[in-house]
């Protein structure tokens, strides 16, 4: 990795099967105020696994208290990449899986996040309805496809 580059980044993706549902979070502090993916910096020689959990609890409002909880799958969506502009990073792309009742449940909270200027809004939306809205951060539409599985 070239020693100019930033932390890596975790992007994370939390959906539900039946129906199938994102849970997306709006940081209501950001002058964009857009609906998009988690996305959190990983912490130095912080796991890929460890750094979704604490995604998960500090943007998502989602503590996963057992990692061997059969009812949360978490995959790797694709293979990391570099990503260039204006803080060059390493970007991880994660999926969690929920069953829907938990998913639910997590959706319409309003959070202080970890730093002083996040305060996060969760929102469950249809799958096949999130490309289309007009309030869905431009850079995560092609993370949106990617989670849907097609090729960037």
């Amino acid at each position: 990795m070239h020693t100019n580059f930033g932390l890596p980044v975790m992007m994370l993706a939390i959906y539900s099967r039946q129906p199938d549902t994102l849970l997306l979070i709006k940081d209501l502090k950001k002058s964009e105020n857009a609906w998009k993916f988690i996305g959190e910096g990983m912490h130095e020689g912080e796991s890929e696994i460890d750094a979704v959990i604490r995604a998960l609890w500090e943007e998502g409002g989602f503590w996963l208290a057992n990692r061997g909880d059969p009812e949360v799958c978490i995959e790797e969506v694709r293979k990391p990449y570099t990503v260039y502009g204006a803080n060059p990073h390493l970007q991880y792309f994660y999926k969690t899986r929920l069953p829907y009742c938990r998913l639910r449940d997590l959706s319409g909270k309003k959070f202080p996040g970890k730093d002083e200027d996040e305060f996060f809004e969760t929102q469950e939306f249809p799958i096949d309805l999130v490309d289309a809205m007009p309030d869905f951060f431009g850079l995560h539409r092609k993370l949106y496809r990617e989670f849907l599985g097609y090729t960037a």
